[in-house]
């Protein structure tokens, strides 16, 4: 008996899912809901749904974007990719949300934990380390990059595309890493928190994306 052509697609597709396990087809889906293989993502046509208060407009709060399939990857509202820790990775995806308030810390033992920075969820209170794969689009609107460099008084000031424009100062035992910065470069503005913030004086950092270091500053 011959099969009939209408059925070929469905027996095809039927032992290919009992060859192949689930999560295999996770990647070949995506595309059809997004550019890549991400099962949450805010509508970039749209602000980020962020409320009304002081705390959201904080320049180092940024904003929760997009989480992978498997939590091992999430992307913030400047375009930035970052690797999430695979202990860490179940809760980003179970408990994590598009759209969530998020800060960037330096790890205080890096050469421990294997990770040299750490997202904290302002909504949870909860944290996962994570690696750049990727620094933020120079034409994302909440990307801030350096405006000038006054190494004679310890200054750094960033812009972003929508006008906003602050001063910061650093260490002079930071002016080490300073020297080779350069206006342009791309800059994420984290808190300094962890056991070895106690031993400095300054509330937050400010990481050059460019060369991949970061220094101790508070805004002026």
């Amino acid at each position: 008996m011959k099969l009939n052509r209408k059925l070929w697609p469905l027996v095809a597709a039927t032992a290919l899912l009992i060859s192949h396990p689930l999560h295999a087809f996770k990647i070949v889906i995506a595309p059809k809901l997004a550019t890549h293989p991400f099962i949450q993502r805010l509508d970039n046509t749209s602000p980020a749904p962020i409320q009304q208060v002081g705390f959201y407009y904080q320049p180092y709060v940024r904003i929760l974007d997009c989480i992978s399939f498997d939590g091992q990857e999430i992307i913030m509202d400047n375009g930035a990719v970052l690797g999430v820790s695979s202990q860490y990775a179940n809760d980003v995806l179970h408990f994590w949300r598009p759209g969530d308030p998020i800060t960037l810390s330096p790890s205080s033992f890096p050469g421990y934990v294997g990770f040299d920075y750490f997202i904290t969820n302002q909504r949870t209170n909860t944290y996962a380390y994570v690696k750049f794969k990727m620094g933020p689009s120079l034409n994302a609107p909440t990307t801030t990059t350096i405006a000038n460099i006054d190494t004679y008084n310890y200054r750094v000031s960033i812009s972003s595309p929508d006008g906003s424009y602050s001063t910061w100062k650093y260490t002079p035992a930071d002016h080490y890493y300073v020297k080779n910065w350069r206006v342009g470069q791309g800059i994420i503005v984290g808190v300094n928190q962890g056991a070895l913030s106690y031993f400095s004086s300054h509330e937050n950092i400010l990481l050059n994306i460019n060369l991949a270091e970061h220094i101790s500053a508070t805004i002026q």
